[in-house]
């Protein structure tokens, strides 16, 4: 399936990277602007599943941008980042048409299930392949079913030995969970968050691919078939 679409609109380089790299976790395309021009030209071409916009940018306030395509009958939902943690200001922004309002800083793992919540289903991966399982038993769904709760069961306590793995940088011992981890998603069929693992097997020393991880371990918990 498709990746999600997103628009950045950032005007700090530091802050636009990091929550550029923390937003490709999802994963996501991720469009980046650092002005209100910027972001209303790749609004015009391009079709986005959901924007990201700083409060305040050199050339004004997202808050008036936002207004002028909700005018103009553009709907995509829209999140404000601000490092104002003011009432008058977050209440604000929610009038002007954001459905959520962000605090900067922002931990990676509050962006990730924020912009998570808000993206369309058909913007993510599949998470579960009941076809694949139930071959995987032999056809027997109470088979498939046994081996499906005892994946969620184990789950938690093994995504939490991988983070305490990588925390210590054990490596060694993270690689080889997360290759015990990659035959138990193929066994019952926990597509997304197998390409979550992949990914980090692929680069243990990347932050973003560990969101992205957690991520999918607690989409895996949360929603199943």
């Amino acid at each position: 399936m498709p990746m999600a679409k997103l628009l950045l609109l950032e005007d700090d380089p530091p802050t636009r990277l990091y929550l550029h790299e923390t937003l490709l976790a999802i994963p996501a395309q991720v469009q980046c602007a650092s002005t209100l021009a910027q972001a209303e030209a790749a609004i015009q071409r391009i079709a986005f599943d959901l924007w990201l916009f700083d409060a305040n940018v050199p050339d004004g306030h997202s808050a008036d941008l936002l207004i002028r395509l909700r005018i103009a009958g553009i709907q995509t939902p829209a999140v404000a980042l601000t490092a104002d943690n003011d009432t008058a200001m977050t209440t604000a922004l929610l009038a002007s048409g954001f459905i959520q309002v962000l605090t900067k800083p922002v931990a990676s793992t509050e962006l990730l299930q924020a912009v998570g919540k808000l993206l369309p289903a058909a913007a993510e991966h599949d998470l579960w392949n009941y076809s694949h399982a139930l071959a995987a038993a032999g056809g027997v769904e109470s088979t498939r079913a046994a081996l499906h709760d005892m994946f969620l069961q184990e789950l938690p306590d093994l995504q939490r030995q991988i983070i305490d793995a990588l925390a210590q940088g054990q490596h060694p011992l993270a690689g080889s969970l997360l290759h015990r981890l990659n035959g138990s998603c193929a066994l019952v069929g926990a597509d997304a968050l197998r390409e979550a693992v992949v990914a980090l097997a692929n680069d243990l020393s990347q932050p973003s691919l560990r969101d992205r991880f957690v991520n999918a371990c607690q989409r895996t918990l949360r929603e199943k078939p």
